[in-house]
């Protein structure tokens, strides 16, 4: 904006957004909030790497959304009778580049790794590691340029430097997805069990890398369509807080997904007429659960995983679990379940 903020539809327009994207930024930083007691709740067995992780983020999420309030009161406050202080760029918000690429980075190359874990691929793991060093770099770049740039009026020399970071940080996140997403459909093994977990981690990747991109290209289009106002911000403060949710959702879904592959296999056999029902052949170790519903029999044979452990199958399933949850994953998680 080339002139003050005097009028209050200049205000609105760089004040307005300003409150928004704090009060989201708070609100997706609760949710954080929510994960991370989960996470040590269920989750106490994981190393001492991965705590530091969960430490770190929820760090840099608690500082930025503490300074975003500060900046709050300092625009809205200490500064109500002076609007032309809304065109003046405080700390909290030049800095916000920096503590999205400080949270996001070392998150990518985590989940780099456990991709090259699940792939055995370290050509894949460079490259995912380059795209993610590539958009942190940019990032810190911009916030630099930012600090240089304190006033509104001449934050659109930005646009050039802002727009090739995110859209590098949206070439990092698909890639992460597309290749998860095709290691975990080539080791499909045809087991329902199996394929049903593939499937779950394939979405779940697939929901939290739309909502990341999504937010990556709102701001890069509100900061080049709208340069004179702060409507971007509604999208640049809770950045951090989304990769935050991805790594303890990522994290957290571990148990329900070891349940998944460890839980009782059952195989029914559902017939019109008893009489006529065909019998499955129950095996000595199996329990074998049978109920009449009017005419209809319902005849359960009921399977520990323990029983089917030497079949080919199981040992398919059991690859697979290693892979996606993690081998030491599974047995950190059942050591906490004991205490």
């Amino acid at each position: 904006m080339a002139t003050p903020a005097s009028s209050i539809d200049d205000i609105s327009l760089v004040g307005g957004p300003l409150l928004v994207g704090s009060v989201f930024n708070a609100f997706l930083f609760g949710m954080c909030v929510v994960q991370c007691v989960t996470y040590w709740e269920h989750q106490r067995g994981d190393s001492a790497l991965i705590k530091s992780l969960v430490v770190w983020s929820i760090f840099l999420d608690t500082v930025h959304t503490c300074s975003l309030l500060d900046m709050l009161w300092e625009y809205f406050v200490n500064n109500f009778s002076r609007p032309s202080f809304l065109m003046t760029v405080l700390w909290p918000f030049s800095s916000t580049p920096i503590f999205t690429t400080f949270t996001s980075f070392p998150i990518q190359l985590y989940l780099s790794w456990r991709i090259r874990r699940f792939s055995r691929c370290k050509r894949v793991f460079v490259v995912l590691c380059t795209l993610s060093a590539a958009q942190s770099t940019l990032g810190i770049l911009v916030s630099v340029s930012a600090y240089k740039n304190a006033n509104l009026a001449t934050y659109s020399r930005l646009i050039p430097l802002v727009d090739t970071w995110q859209v590098m940080a949206v070439i990092a996140d698909l890639s992460l997805t597309v290749f998860l997403c095709y290691y975990l459909k080539k080791n499909r093994t045809g087991q329902k069990r199996s394929d049903n977990v593939i499937s779950r981690v394939i979405s779940a990747s697939v929901e939290t890398a739309a909502v990341g991109a999504f937010f990556c290209i709102m701001d890069l289009i509100m900061f080049t369509a709208l340069p004179d106002t702060n409507f971007h911000v509604i999208f640049a403060f809770p950045m951090g807080r989304i990769y935050t949710n991805i790594l303890l959702r990522t994290l957290n879904s571990r148990s329900s997904l070891r349940a998944e592959f460890e839980g009782p296999m059952s195989i029914p056999d559902i017939a019109l007429d008893q009489s006529s029902h065909n019998e499955i052949s129950t095996p000595p170790t199996a329990n074998r659960v049978q109920d009449n519903i009017g005419s209809i029999s319902v005849s359960v044979n009921v399977f520990n995983a323990a029983d089917l452990s030497n079949s080919v199958p199981w040992q398919e399933m059991q690859a697979i679990s290693n892979k996606i949850i993690g081998i030491k994953d599974i047995e950190s998680q059942r050591n906490s379940d004991r205490v």
